[in-house]
């Protein structure tokens, strides 16, 4: 280590130490040296993928004055109740440690994935002046307390979005600046294709009877009509000017059990899709939208590998097209 000066150090680690925290610990074993260059910059980048690994960083955080650096933090932690005594001290335990950690991440943290999270604790009132990827189960309960909070915010994706009133006007307020947006584990919503036709700016679609038809540019059939656009809709979209590039994927269903009209709505908004992803193909609309295939559940291994891509300067979960379904 003699050889070299200690910013050079300094420049190497920071490359090396991008894998979520692995090579920092293993580089701070090496000496004290060592240990001295890698501790100001070991938790820039941080991955948390058990309760155990949260509640020990949480005390990491607060043994450590001035607080560490995090620009780059996944947190994939499902909390497990148990059920026995003690269980509300001991989740109580666990919010406090999760709050500790995004509280001290908040000021400059630049890539946020939080995911198996089942309440907005970790985001509520809280301040991310330099967040610009954020990747979340669903938006928060309460969007209009979050309005100011992201002021960089760019990308977002939500991975288990699932049917919510008012989704698109929560949307424009909680991140009115987004550019890049990605919807996974979708399931029978039925209003994503009007918000997308209205955000695509595609031609409106035609329908006769029960069966849409894409946009035509004549009326020549008999009994056709346009579908009517929904003013909620319009007014969620002119809130959103920046957003031009949109992601989505349907959730891979297990048809057995399910009866119903279940599969029906979800091969109808399947059918959708396909439709308005043609209709970009074509160029037909001013911004873009990739369908991905149908895929499984978002797990922790997808997690880590869109947050360690868009770390590295990837696209992430916002990939398009092949090279998205590659990775599927």
């Amino acid at each position: 280590m003699d050889c070299f000066p200690v910013e050079t150090w300094l420049h190497i680690v920071a490359l090396a130490c991008t894998d979520g925290g692995r090579t920092g610990r293993a580089l701070s074993l090496v000496s004290r040296k060592m240990l001295s260059v890698v501790d100001p910059i070991r938790f820039r980048c941080v991955l948390l993928a058990h309760e155990d690994q949260l509640r020990a960083f949480s005390r990491v955080l607060g043994a450590r004055d001035p607080s560490p650096t995090i620009h780059h933090l996944l947190i994939f932690v499902k909390k497990h109740s148990g059920g026995e005594a003690g269980v509300r001290d001991s989740t109580e335990n666990f919010e406090n440690s999760l709050h500790k950690i995004i509280s001290v991440a908040a000021p400059t943290v630049q890539t946020l994935a939080v995911h198996g999270i089942t309440n907005d604790l970790g985001l509520c009132n809280l301040v991310f002046p330099v967040l610009h990827d954020l990747a979340i189960d669903a938006l928060p309960s309460n969007t209009a307390s979050h309005a100011s909070c992201f002021p960089s915010l760019r990308r977002l994706h939500i991975s288990s979005h699932s049917r919510r009133r008012d989704f698109w006007a929560d949307l424009a307020r909680f991140a009115p600046a987004l550019t890049h947006l990605r919807l996974s584990g979708l399931t029978q919503e039925a209003s994503l294709s009007t918000f997308l036709r209205v955000l695509l700016k595609l031609p409106a679609e035609r329908w006769s009877s029960n069966v849409v038809v894409a946009g035509a540019d004549s009326m020549d059939d008999a009994g056709e009509e346009c579908a009517p656009e929904d003013p909620a809709v319009a007014a969620a979209v002119a809130r959103l000017p920046a957003l031009r590039h949109v992601v989505v994927q349907p959730l891979r269903l297990e048809y057995e059990g399910w009866c119903g009209e279940g599969p029906f709505l979800h091969g109808l908004m399947k059918n959708g899709l396909q439709r308005i992803a043609s209709a970009c193909a074509q160029r037909q609309g001013t911004r873009n939208m990739y369908l991905l295939q149908d895929g499984p559940r978002y797990s922790l291994e997808d997690a880590r590998r869109d947050w360690l891509d868009a770390v590295e300067g990837g696209e992430g979960p916002w990939a398009e097209g092949s090279d998205a379904n590659a990775r599927t």
